[in-house]
């Protein structure tokens, strides 16, 4: 492999990792809100933490919509909220 192959290869890989990595985290992200989901239903909150929660998962399935890696710390936040670990 000569020079310009190898660079050409690692600028192929490295393209991969930064632009795949949205994708790849909204595919982790939408397991993590089912989840959120099915703990929403059975959580027994304050009605403030309720619409907060509600607020958090709509924000995030539309981030998830999107491919967007913001999604992780919605879902975290959502989740901190719920007590889930």
């Amino acid at each position: 492999m000569n020079k310009h192959s190898l660079i050409a290869a690692t600028v192929a890989v490295a393209a991969a990792l930064v632009f795949g990595s949205p994708a790849i985290a909204a595919v982790d992200c939408a397991k993590e809100m089912k989840a959120v989901d099915a703990a929403a239903k059975k959580a027994k909150l304050s009605k403030e933490d309720s619409a907060k929660v509600k607020d958090l998962q709509k924000k995030a399935q539309a981030e998830i919509k999107a491919k967007k890696k913001d999604c992780e710390a919605t879902v975290a936040e959502a989740k901190k909220i719920l007590k889930m670990k």
